[in-house]
């Protein structure tokens, strides 16, 4: 009786587990917290940077600080571009 017990807890207790984890990995593959989601951001990101720099006439090289005068105003336009282009990011970063 009491080994029944216990291997109906384990069971239980086993199958709890399994069904936890399974929804852990559907969020973490199919969400926003999946690696692929992320490297499209980040390469977004990236190239929302550079636009910017090149639209104040800097370079990722230059520290003079008098041409990032408008670096924030460029880098905001450009995440605007971004937010528009959400469901088209791929076409948007190799746009320029």
């Amino acid at each position: 009786m009491i080994y029944a017990i216990i291997s109906i807890l384990c069971i239980l207790y086993i199958t709890i587990r399994i069904v936890r984890i399974r929804r852990k990995r559907i969020i973490l593959e199919s969400e926003l917290l999946s690696v692929n989601a992320c490297a499209i951001l980040w390469n977004a990101v990236v190239v929302d940077h550079f636009r910017a720099l090149q639209s104040i006439g800097a370079d990722e090289n230059s520290w003079n600080i008098a041409r990032y005068e408008n670096y924030t105003k460029n880098l905001l336009e450009q995440a605007d571009e971004i937010k528009k282009n959400t469901n088209r990011l791929y076409d948007w970063i190799d746009r320029k």
